[in-house]
């Protein structure tokens, strides 16, 4: 059995929060504890409105004994969430859980909004007996705007051409939001214009604008569309490295940070704003080697935790945000596909990992060709592993686009599954047993030993191929695209679109921002790329 000591020191877990008025507060944790409100920006004068408060355990292991105080006048509470138990007394709302496992715990309140001014809250979320890792999410505040529903009259802006809207009286400012060929929309411009000036690459076009007001709620368009005969989007790609990498294996994101892996040097690298040269991942812990292998695929998840398939040790590892290393899963140097808890598992040089927002594990086994799904077990302090349905031939990267639909690249049957919540698996892109290069529908498109794959923030997968030598794009509405590198040409070059060149890249991460960060593998480069043509990369919407 696996123990995770270091996380687990502290049975009791006590949570506090204070909206409107300050309360006495204790710090403490066993895992990595948030807290937000979920609120309208305006809320109308003298009525009662909804105000989520979620308390968000951003790990994978339980958090006991929670408890959760709100300060607020006029409060009703009606939680869905079936973990708390609530009472209200006074100004005061009790709220309390035994555990509360990994993911969002709303409570719900009915709040009463005053007769003008401002609904204003704080939240504070701690706990008791040890240390918080992230200190930045322990606070949020809601400043919601009072409005005068008979004050508030406006009409919402008509699309009158592409990226041209009618004006809205008493606008002070309209935001355009825009997707391609099937994403979300998401920002992509401010003006006090009725017009805006966004050069999109080709494809189909959705998008709409939000009319702002100095004190009335804003209001939006009814969604436009168009298609842009432009060229297709490309992605700019640069060197990042200069010398620190052999043989670049994976790359990870965790906010402005990325890690990179590398087999032959036999460590993972660290870039971020603080450190802007690669600098090698201090790891501790018992069951490090010196210097410590990371022979796998790797990738962030709940916590900022950096997790690792080792092909090398045939196990599940992860690295807690002391830089201390842990087993989560396998049997070291013992390989093979069996299932259970922690050690009794066995793995067969798992290829890569992912982890959903609940801390539940996908892992591509890669000998045994096989999709293995670990959850962790709190009452046993370890993960149980089991294997989903389904043979493979070679399949390689994992990830979760932001619906948490997870995708895979079969490698040895040059396609892209996708895996249902239900262990079904389906052919999302590429022909079964048939490797060439081919863009255009999901139907049609062809790959050549497609290696890793990652979302963006809009539900668009790219896709690093070993035989292409190229980047892929499966955008939401099926249309593939090349967005990086030459297919019929191996080489090492900077540039964008066909001009950049790589030599068997690897498992890519993909940026809150939207930029690709790419180990080129044979060339001993870890690379970043980024969207040219003048496709404005817009901040994730949240």
């Amino acid at each position: 059995m696996v123990r995770m000591q270091h996380l687990l020191r502290i049975p009791f877990l006590a949570v506090c929060l204070t909206l409107a008025v300050a309360a006495p507060c204790f710090a403490h944790a066993v895992v990595d504890l948030g807290v937000r409100f979920v609120a309208p920006e305006f809320v109308p004068s003298s009525s009662n409105v909804p105000i989520d408060v979620v308390v968000d355990g951003l790990a994978f292991d339980s958090a006991f004994g929670v408890t959760v105080d709100i300060h607020i006048a006029d409060a009703k509470v009606t939680s869905s969430d079936p973990s708390w138990r609530c009472t209200t007394s006074s100004t005061l709302v009790e709220c309390s859980a035994e555990e509360l496992k990994a993911g969002p715990h709303p409570v719900h309140l009915d709040v009463k909004v005053p007769a003008g001014g401002s609904l204003h809250a704080s939240a504070t979320v701690a706990s008791l007996g040890s240390f918080d890792p992230v200190d930045a999410n322990n606070d949020a505040a809601l400043d919601s705007r009072v409005f005068n529903r008979s004050q508030c009259q406006q009409t919402a802006p008509q699309i009158a051409g592409d990226f041209q809207w009618t004006p809205s009286a008493g606008a002070t400012v309209y935001e355009v939001y825009s997707g391609l060929d099937g994403e979300t929309p998401h920002f992509a411009a401010r003006t006090t214009e009725t017009h805006a000036n966004i050069a999109m690459p080709g494809g189909q076009v959705t998008w709409f604008v939000r009319a702002r007001f100095d004190s009335c709620p804003a209001l939006d368009s009814a969604n436009g569309a168009f298609e842009s005969h432009a060229a297709p989007v490309k992605f700019a790609v640069a060197t990042v490295s200069h010398g620190e990498l052999t043989a670049p294996q994976s790359a990870a994101v965790f906010g402005d940070t990325v890690y990179v892996s590398d087999p032959v040097a036999k460590r993972a690298f660290t870039l971020s704003p603080s450190a802007p040269n690669l600098a090698p991942l201090q790891i501790y812990g018992d069951i490090v080697s010196s210097p410590p292998l990371f022979n796998g695929g790797i990738a962030t998840g709940p916590g900022g935790y950096l997790y690792d398939a080792d092909s090398g040790t045939h196990s599940v590892r992860f690295v807690d945000y002391t830089h201390y290393m842990y087993f989560a899963a396998g049997q070291p140097n013992s390989g093979g596909t069996v299932d259970g808890h922690g050690v009794q598992a066995r793995f067969d040089s798992p290829t890569a990992v992912v982890v959903d927002d609940v801390g539940t594990f996908y892992v591509t086994d890669a000998v045994s060709n096989v999709i293995r799904k670990m959850v962790y077990d709190s009452t046993k302090f370890d993960f149980i592993v089991t294997t989903m349905p389904g043979h493979f031939s070679e399949p390689a990267g994992i990830t979760i686009d932001p619906s948490g639909n997870v995708f895979f690249a079969e490698r040895g049957n040059h396609v892209i599954r996708k895996l249902a919540s239900d262990g079904s698996v389906t052919t999302l892109a590429g022909s079964p047993g048939v490797n060439g290069h081919a863009d255009g529908d999901v139907a049609s498109a062809l790959f050549n030993r497609p290696s890793g794959i990652a979302a963006d923030p809009w539900g668009n997968l790219y896709v690093t191929e070993e035989g292409n030598h190229d980047i892929r794009k499966i955008a939401p509405n099926g249309r593939v695209t090349t967005v990086a590198g030459d297919p019929a040409i191996a080489g090492s070059s900077e540039g964008a679109g066909s001009a950049a060149l790589f030599e068997r890249p690897g498992l890519l991460a993909v940026a809150p921002d939207g930029t690709l960060w790419i180990p080129d593998t044979a060339n001993g480069r870890l690379l970043h790329a980024a969207a040219s043509t003048g496709e404005r990369r817009r901040a994730a919407k949240h």
